[in-house]
């Protein structure tokens, strides 16, 4: 296991390869506010089942008041967002 490359977003502008920005942006992996930061997990084996693994994995995902701090009382997603 290890880390990938830095985030286009991360870098100088002018350490990018020309249209970079617009090529990322064609690709749907562009966002005007967070750049190219994104995580990824995969799943890799034999007979997973895939319908499974995405409902729990989506039992994980937080709601919209979750992600805006709003978890309740204990307050554990405040500044996480």
């Amino acid at each position: 296991l290890r880390g990938g490359d830095p985030w286009w977003a991360a870098v100088d502008v002018l350490m990018w390869p020309e249209g970079m920005e617009e090529d990322m942006k064609k690709a749907g992996v562009w966002d005007d506010e967070f750049g190219d930061r994104q995580q990824e997990i995969v799943f890799i084996g034999q007979g997973l089942d895939k319908e499974k693994v995405t409902r729990d994995m989506d039992l994980c995902l937080l709601t919209e008041a979750e992600m805006q701090g709003e978890r309740g009382e204990d307050g554990a997603w405040k500044g996480m967002s």
